[in-house]
């Protein structure tokens, strides 16, 4: 499918981190989306219903990311991927990348970041 909807620097509010530190502290992190669907109905109609909201999409992602904690980034983004799926039949791939802040000064300053790819199961 040629298809893509783009949605960049999703922030998020989660408890994402393998130490205690930032399990307890929680931090923003920023999520961006690539969504794959058949935009073809919603091009010749102007119709919001023939696509999908990209408010909608924002508040899943952010939902997820607040609903528990998380130790890796990864499980992270699997679990917005399955929940997109859930909730907007219309997709029909997701890849996703998120971008976590890292500043424990004694290991590294900047940023981790994980980037899948997941396709619906028909």
């Amino acid at each position: 499918m040629s298809d893509q909807i783009h949605l960049k620097n999703i922030e998020c509010y989660c408890k994402l981190g393998v130490y205690d530190e930032e399990r307890e502290r929680g931090q923003c992190v920023h999520i961006d989306l690539e969504l794959d669907l058949d935009l073809s109905a919603a091009g010749t109609s102007d119709d919001v219903r023939d696509t999908i909201n990209y408010v909608d999409i924002s508040h899943t992602v952010q939902e997820v990311t607040m609903a528990k904690p998380y130790n890796l980034i990864e499980h992270l983004c699997t679990e917005i991927c399955a929940e997109l799926f859930r909730r907007f039949t219309k997709v029909q791939a997701v890849t996703i990348q998120t971008h976590k802040p890292v500043i424990n000064a004694k290991w590294f300053v900047g940023e981790a970041s994980v980037r899948l790819r997941r396709t619906r199961n028909l």
